[in-house]
């Protein structure tokens, strides 16, 4: 909590934002992020590709 509030009071002066927003960091936010966006890539350049059939006979 004290690097989250350290960052966002550090970045306000450097960039002009809203000063209610706050920018949260976290040790586990930044790689679950790629997680869900590399999942996200993965799901929008799906190509279906047919692998199986079935036949029934009578």
């Amino acid at each position: 909590a004290a690097f989250t509030r350290f960052q966002t009071l550090r970045l306000q002066r450097l960039f002009r934002f809203d000063s209610k927003q706050v920018i949260s960091y976290g040790s586990c936010q930044f790689p679950t992020s790629g997680f869900i966006v590399e999942r996200y890539l993965q799901r929008e350049n799906f190509i279906p590709e047919p692998f199986w059939k079935i036949i029934v006979e009578h």
